[in-house]
């Protein structure tokens, strides 16, 4: 869910530009819209309003432009509650968290139409078989992600939220890594597991594995940048990793809303387990599995089997007998 130069395209809309990969490829795939350009146009004209006066604003050039993204549902705001209400109570939060860094964000979005030919060819030189054929997305999210995947006029879409990118690691900021985590968890879709699929043990490997992807396709990447925030929870989670471990292994068939919150949702400083361990802990584990293994074979292991690797890899983490 993670620097983004050529092939960009002006869209038939005047609101986005479109790179369209296929033709950096044999076989037909996915089409990347930017929709970056129509935020740097409303912020050009709105940042010295009031906030209630940027938020109309957005709603009449942002929203209206691209309807189909800025929901309830893609942004992660209460569909129950009227859209601009919930744009209003959105609004300073953002504008605390990734005003600052919206230079950056802008810096990002221009470079994303030369460097994504090169991220896309890496990826698929280590997955040749990738068959993910819908739209990515650049925007400015609100606050609501750095990455992630979200249903877009009713099928699957990847998007990238370059403000909380921005946000999150500043100068550290590599939107190759971050197209290449949530790049596999398109890709991990081309192998359903729905034995394990919904569970705790599920939701390890599956972050876990795509940090690990992300890391061995993006070497020297700093930790903290794979990881995310909170930037200690690392630390914190190798320093009490036999409880963490011993508790987690004790849940890994739970399809529980709070458990699943518990490791792999949160921001609390001192949250126990450490908000969102659930990331460093599938990481460390899938590092262990992955020993002679490639990654096309770890991205095939599923079911009975996998959750027995799991399960070793936390008993041994552990301590325990």
């Amino acid at each position: 869910m993670r620097r983004l130069s050529l092939l960009l395209l002006t869209c038939a809309l005047a609101a986005c530009r479109t790179v369209n990969v296929a033709e950096l490829h044999a076989k037909p795939t996915y089409t990347v819209r930017d929709l970056t350009p129509t935020f740097w146009r409303f912020w050009a004209e709105a940042q010295h309003r009031s906030e209630a006066e940027q938020v109309a604003i957005f709603e009449a050039q942002v929203v209206r432009a691209h309807p189909e993204v800025y929901t309830a549902g893609v942004l992660g705001l209460n569909a129950d509650k009227p859209l601009t209400d919930e744009l209003k109570s959105r609004w300073p939060k953002f504008l605390e968290f990734a005003g600052p860094q919206l230079p950056l964000a802008r810096e990002l979005s221009k470079s994303i139409g030369e460097d994504l030919p090169r991220y896309d060819a890496s990826f698929r030189q280590a997955f040749p078989d990738f068959t993910y054929a819908g739209e990515v997305y650049f925007l400015i999210s609100l606050g609501g992600f750095d990455g992630g995947l979200r249903q877009v006029r009713g099928k699957m879409a990847l998007l990238f939220g370059l403000d909380i990118i921005a946000a999150i690691y500043g100068a550290d900021a590599n939107p190759k890594a971050f197209f290449d985590h949530e790049l596999f968890h398109l890709y991990q879709q081309q192998f359903p597991d729905p034995e394990l699929e919904g569970t705790l043990a599920w939701a390890l490997w599956h972050e876990g594995l795509a940090e690990y992807v992300a890391d061995q396709l993006n070497p020297h990447t700093p930790e903290a940048v794979l990881l995310g925030l909170p930037r200690d929870t690392p630390t914190r989670v190798r320093a009490d990793l036999p409880a963490i471990a011993r508790e987690f292994r004790s849940r890994l068939g739970s399809k529980s809303s709070e458990d699943y919150e518990r490791y792999f949702l949160g921001s609390e400083a001192n949250q126990s387990p450490p908000a969102r361990s659930g990331y460093t802990l599938g990481f460390l584990v899938v590092k262990r599995v992955a020993a002679g293994r490639t990654l096309a074979e770890l991205a095939r292991l599923k079911g009975s089997a996998l959750r027995e690797e799991i399960d070793a890899a936390l008993k041994q983490f552990s301590g325990e007998p």
